[in-house]
């Protein structure tokens, strides 16, 4: 099982346990899957391809997520429905858990979140 960080277009962020394989990534996303990385590689974002062509929701703290980890796509492009976030891949190209890059970014946005609401 690979344990990942999902967060909807809502805003919800939840920790999910999702089996190996693209099929099991297609399901979290609900479509094709298209993975986008981290500056470092240590962290993958998964999200649905066509999600802008279908209509999806962008998904704002997903996209944070994606710009803390990798500045460059900053201001140029954004994330749509459901994101679920790993770690990068091992030698033999399998998906690796989330790791501390991934989770850190992923508290950070719930910490700035909390200080908002309250």
């Amino acid at each position: 099982m690979i344990q990942g960080i999902q967060i909807t277009a809502d805003g919800d962020i939840s920790e999910v346990a999702v089996d190996h394989g693209y099929k099991a990534l297609q399901a979290v996303v609900g479509g094709v899957i298209e993975a986008v990385s981290s500056r470092s590689g240590q962290t993958t974002l998964w999200a649905h391809e066509e999600a802008k062509i279908i209509g999806l929701p962008a998904n704002p703290v997903g996209t944070l997520a994606w710009w803390l980890l990798n500045p460059a796509a900053r201001g140029r492009d954004y994330l749509s429905g459901t994101v679920l976030i790993t770690g990068g891949a091992d030698a033999e190209g399998r998906t690796l858990s989330i790791g501390a890059e991934g989770l850190a970014a992923v508290a950070l946005i719930a910490n700035r979140a909390q200080q908002r609401s309250a």
